[in-house]
C-alpha cells in the first residue's frame, strides 16, 4: 500500500511513517493502520464510558441554582404524586356535590315511572297488581297468573343507591317507592313516583293490549 504526503506529495511504500522521509514534516496517520496496544484500547473505553456517565448524571440531577442540592427525577415523581392526589381528592368531593345527589333522585324518579306504568298494564291484564309474595319480579317473569300477556318489565335493578325498590299492596292500593340516600323506607329522604296522567295511561293500556295481541298470535302460531 502506498502513502502520500499531504504536503510534498511525496509517495512511498510500506510501514506508515509519522514524518515524510522526503521533506521532513510530520503527518498524521489514519487511526485503521495505528498500532493499539489492549491497555490503549481499554484505556479509550474508561474514557468513553466516564464520558457517558458524566452525561447521564448531568441529565438526571441536574443542579438547581449555586450551592443547592440536586433534584432527582425521584423527587419530581413525588411531587407529581401528591399533586395527583390533591386532584383525585378533589374529584372526589365534587362527586359528592349536589348536582350528583340531584342526578341520581332523577335517575329513581324515571324508574319508579317506568314500574307504575308496568303495574298499570299488569293490572289491565291481571284484574290485580302483584301480590306482595310475588314482587315487582312478576311483571318480569309470570308467576303462574291467568291474563299474564307478556313481560312487562324486561329486568327490576335496584335504585341508585343499591337498594331494592319497596311495594306494598293493600286492598289492592299499591305503594311503590325508594328509600332514598339512607336506605331506610320511612324517612324524608324517600322518593315517591309522580302520578301518571290518565290520558297517557289509556294510551299506554291500548298499545299494550295491541301488542299482548300481536304476542298471542305468535304464540299460536308456533305452537
Amino acid at each position: 500500500m502506498k502513502f502520500r504526503c499531504p504536503y510534498c506529495k511525496h509517495s512511498y511504500e510500506g510501514e506508515p511513517k509519522a514524518i515524510c522521509p522526503n521533506c521532513g514534516r510530520t503527518m498524521a496517520i489514519p487511526g485503521r493502520f495505528k498500532k493499539v496496544t489492549i491497555r490503549e484500547r481499554k484505556k479509550a473505553k474508561d474514557k468513553i464510558w466516564r464520558e457517558a456517565e458524566k452525561k447521564r448524571r448531568e441529565f438526571l440531577f441536574p443542579e438547581v441554582g449555586f450551592r443547592r442540592r440536586p433534584i432527582t427525577i425521584f423527587l419530581i415523581i413525588v411531587a407529581l404524586a401528591i399533586t395527583g392526589a390533591m386532584l383525585c381528592g378533589r374529584v372526589s368531593h365534587i362527586s359528592k356535590s349536589p348536582a350528583s345527589v340531584v342526578s341520581k333522585d332523577a335517575v329513581a324518579q324515571k324508574d319508579l315511572f317506568v314500574i307504575s306504568i308496568a303495574l298499570e298494564l299488569f293490572r289491565n291484564d291481571c284484574d290485580r297488581y302483584p301480590a306482595i309474595d310475588e314482587g315487582l319480579e312478576a311483571l318480569v317473569v309470570n308467576p303462574g297468573i291467568r291474563g299474564w300477556a307478556y313481560n312487562y318489565l324486561t329486568l327490576v335493578k335496584p335504585d341508585p343507591w343499591g337498594s331494592a325498590y319497596c311495594y306494598y299492596v293493600t286492598n289492592n292500593i299499591i305503594k311503590l317507592f325508594s328509600s332514598g340516600p339512607d336506605k331506610i323506607a320511612g324517612t324524608d329522604d324517600d322518593i315517591w313516583p309522580e302520578p301518571l296522567d290518565e290520558r297517557d295511561l289509556r294510551s299506554w293500556i291500548y298499545q299494550s293490549e295491541q301488542y299482548a295481541e300481536k304476542v298471542r298470535r305468535h304464540k299460536i302460531i308456533v305452537e
